[in-house]
């Protein structure tokens, strides 16, 4: 299937020329419909008529070759290298499409065709960290019965460290997807880690860091349902803000600012089966063929720590 779309892709870039052969048959029909044997005049094919240029304006493809008086226009898709061949006394050329991620074909060679060449790393499958789905969610599990079990001093305390300074910022995470610990959790799945720090949850890959904010969206709703006068205090809105605070403390945006609220918003309205937010690591397209296999992840509620059992 591979061979058949690059040979495809070669023989769509090659232009056509227009040749007069073609011309002498024009002026022949014509003069047979007009009783004229007049000289048939090639009209200019129009930008918006030639397949090339819808590819060019819908898809991101290039022009290998612009359209001119002679030439139709010749086009690649935007990853592949055009690739020049023989060229008539016109100025018409054909061309090809050579695949940078083929090392069969990857480069051009010369004569309007592509030679095998190195294959950049921008080519190489991504894989994507461990799949946490499991563990996760029994984490999540472990923190609702531990904090349930906590005396109403030992909660006040724990949710108070959510909202006020100064341990609002610091006070929660996951550890091993939290910023002092995702690195060496991504040091221990080297073989499923090519995607940075990533790991994957349901069907998703995601960016380690906005992950662990699931952590912080289920603090917020248990201090909420167990408060009778700061209810507020923990509302998802209140959340929200202290997200925005956070992701943007610097003057500038956090790359991560849109996915940590999915996942907070995931942890805060979680029900009988939780919605994901959808992957954001678009490029790690291989997933991890190694089950995690823990320990569990930890779960930091400064003072107090969660630990799997």
């Amino acid at each position: 299937m591979s061979q058949l779309l690059d040979d495809l892709a070669r023989t769509m870039a090659r232009p056509l020329q227009r040749r007069e052969a073609l011309i002498a048959i024009g002026a022949t029909i014509l003069g047979l419909s007009t009783g004229e044997g007049a000289k048939a005049t090639r009209k200019p094919v129009r930008r918006q008529a030639h397949w090339c240029h819808k590819e060019v304006r819908a898809n991101g493809w290039k022009y290998c070759q612009e359209e001119s008086e002679a030439c139709f226009p010749a086009c690649c898709p935007r990853e592949r290298l055009c690739s020049k061949g023989p060229c008539g006394s016109n100025g018409c050329c054909e061309w090809a499409c050579c695949d940078p991620c083929n090392p069969k074909a990857s480069r051009p060679d010369g004569a309007g065709g592509c030679k095998p060449g190195p294959v950049p790393d921008t080519c190489t499958p991504k894989t994507c960290g461990p799949d946490i789905t499991g563990e996760l969610e029994s984490a999540l599990a472990r923190l609702k019965t531990t904090f349930a079990g906590w005396s109403a001093a030992k909660r006040g305390f724990a949710c108070a460290n959510l909202v006020t300074l100064p341990g609002a910022a610091v006070s929660w995470d996951i550890r091993e997807l939290g910023p002092g610990g995702r690195a060496a959790f991504s040091q221990r799945h080297q073989g499923c880690t090519s995607c940075g720090q990533s790991v994957q949850v349901g069907q998703g890959c995601h960016y380690s860091g906005s992950v662990n904010y699931i952590v912080y969206g289920a603090m917020m709703r248990l201090c909420h349902d167990d408060s009778s006068s700061f209810k507020d205090w923990f509302s998802s809105e209140a959340m929200l803000e202290l997200v925005y605070i956070h992701k943007n403390q610097t003057g500038s945006q956090a790359a991560n600012f849109q996915a940590s609220n999915e996942w907070a918003l995931a942890g805060y309205n979680a029900g009988p089966v939780r919605p994901y937010p959808p992957g954001d690591r678009p490029n790690c397209k291989e997933r991890c063929d190694k089950p995690y296999s823990g320990p569990g992840l930890t779960i930091n509620w400064l003072p107090f720590v969660i630990g799997p059992r």
